[in-house]
């Protein structure tokens, strides 16, 4: 995996779980399996396609957007 995806992916997903997901709900919504997060988070993921990380990104986009803004707006 490059490391620029894998730095994008990890941090993605540790923003996710920062904003209270756990994996099983980071899975769900964006549609792969969690032992596709899994893998990604030991460093033991192949290069991850295209629709995986867009899914995972549009799950991120979502969630930790609207955190962030929902903080600017108190």
């Amino acid at each position: 995996m490059s490391r620029n995806v894998a730095a994008d992916l990890e941090a993605m997903l540790a923003g996710l779980k920062s904003a209270g997901m756990g994996p099983s709900q980071i899975a769900r919504e964006a549609g792969v399996g969690r032992s596709t997060l899994w893998r990604f988070r030991v460093g033991d993921a192949r290069m991850p396609s295209y629709d995986v990380v867009s899914r995972i990104e549009a799950v991120y986009r979502r969630r930790v957007s609207c955190t962030v803004d929902s903080r600017h707006r108190k």
